[in-house]
């Protein structure tokens, strides 16, 4: 029908004609949203709490199965059917498999930690606008939540299996990050521990 609108009126006839209708549809969409709903497929939005609720961060995510815990700092997630590293934005765990560097004290102590975090958890990944979303390694940079909320990031420098890390430009959480160290160093919790690496990061 448009087709033969096309070819037997002008443009300017035609727009008359089109549109009221346009401006009919938008009416309508707008009086009844509900009905809307029903057409567009919902996104699944995870509550997460969050310690900031700064505008850089996208908090809209997807619930991820962990397949397997590397080091401190980096899991990896399956994606797509894609087994997909992932490195904890904000936080630097002692080396223990990075075969360019030797074993670093607390480095399995630290690995070990992440993994009864996150053992047979699911969780989600929220990424910064401020960083990129890959490291010079290709491993995505992510907040990593737990299905229950907590940020796995800032649990492991509050518990002392990791350190605040910058890189370049600060992230959304750096201030927060940097207290949970200052909360750890002071509480001389694993890392910071006299008994631990001699007291020396």
């Amino acid at each position: 029908m448009l087709h033969y609108l096309y070819m037997h009126l002008n443009h300017k006839r035609l727009l008359l004609i089109i549109g009221p209708i346009f401006i009919l549809v938008a009416s309508l969409l707008d009086l009844f949203p509900q009905r809307l709903e029903l057409l567009v497929p919902k996104v699944r939005e995870v509550k997460l709490n969050t310690t900031s609720q700064n505008s850089n961060s996208t908090n809209t995510a997807t619930i991820y199965t962990i397949l397997r815990i590397i080091d401190g700092d980096t899991i990896t997630v399956g994606i797509n059917g894609i087994e997909t590293k992932i490195r904890l934005i904000g936080v630097n765990a002692p080396e223990s498999v990075d075969p360019r560097r030797p074993l670093q004290c607390y480095g399995k102590e630290a690995a070990a930690h992440l993994s009864a975090l996150l053992e047979q958890r699911k969780v989600t990944l929220v990424f910064d606008d401020s960083q990129d979303r890959y490291d010079k390694y290709g491993r995505l940079l992510a907040y990593v939540y737990r299905d229950d909320g907590l940020l796995i990031n800032s649990t492991m420098i509050r518990d002392g299996y990791a350190y605040e890390y910058t890189y370049i430009t600060p992230y959304v959480e750096r201030q927060n990050f940097k207290q949970a160290e200052r909360d750890a160093s002071k509480a001389l919790l694993g890392l910071w521990s006299p008994k631990t690496c001699s007291g020396k990061l």
